[in-house]
């Protein structure tokens, strides 16, 4: 991966991701700058009450990736859980927060910009 990291604001980490895939770490955002798709993939642990943030930036927008075991929460609507489930921009600037909501497996939408692809 590449990019810029330690900026600071509002207790996340951002980090600026040049690169096409950065693993996340919990309680940092994320700003995907590429003019290719952008995965981004959860962590394998992660505390409960646990913070992620996305923001597009590039052309090419971003991609939330899931791990074994792992689903993400979007109002009534769940990804596939697993490797095959996903959370995708469909435009530039989407952002999206989520929080951990079973440790280490289950993630919760807490808030969007833009339409967003779930898979």
């Amino acid at each position: 991966s590449s990019g810029t990291s330690g900026q600071s604001g509002g207790g996340i980490t951002w980090n600026e991701v040049t690169g096409t895939s950065q693993t996340i770490v919990v309680n940092n955002g994320y700003i995907a700058n590429n003019v290719a798709l952008v995965t981004l993939t959860l962590p394998d642990t992660a505390a409960l009450g646990s913070i992620i943030e996305v923001v597009g930036k590039g052309a090419g927008g971003w991609k939330i990736a899931q791990s074994a075991g792992e689903t993400i929460h979007f109002g009534n609507i769940n990804t596939t859980t697993g490797i095959t489930g996903s959370l995708a921009s469909t435009a530039t600037y989407d952002a999206i927060r989520l929080v951990n909501t079973i440790a280490n497996t289950d993630w919760t939408v807490l808030s969007v910009q833009g339409v967003i692809t779930v898979v």
